[in-house]
C-alpha cells in the first residue's frame, strides 16, 4: 500500500551497515540481508531473552534515522517524513 521504489544500491549498503550496528548492540546477527527499490528483508539470530518487538523497534528506528541523515531528499518523499 505505501512502498515506494526509494533504495538504490547505496542505500541498501547503508542500511546493512545501520542495520549491522544496531543488531550487534543487541546481540543479534544479521544472518542474511536483501533490499529491493521498495523494500528490505533480514533473517536475524536473536537471544530468546529479547522481545521480537524490541528487536524490530530498535533496527527500524536506528537505520531510519541514519539513512535519513546520509539521504536528505528522502525526507521529502514522505508525507509524515518517516521511512518505515
Amino acid at each position: 500500500k505505501y512502498r515506494r521504489k526509494l533504495f538504490d544500491s547505496q542505500m541498501i549498503a547503508q542500511l546493512r551497515e545501520a542495520f549491522g550496528s544496531a543488531a550487534a548492540k543487541l546481540e543479534c546477527e544479521i544472518i542474511e540481508m536483501d533490499g529491493e527499490p521498495d523494500h528490505v528483508h533480514l533473517l536475524v539470530a536473536y537471544p530468546p531473552k529479547l522481545a521480537v518487538s524490541v528487536m524490530v523497534n530498535n533496527l527500524k528506528s536506528v537505520s531510519s534515522r541514519l539513512l535519513r541523515q546520509q539521504n536528505a531528499h528522502l525526507r521529502m518523499q514522505s508525507k509524515t517524513g518517516l521511512l518505515w
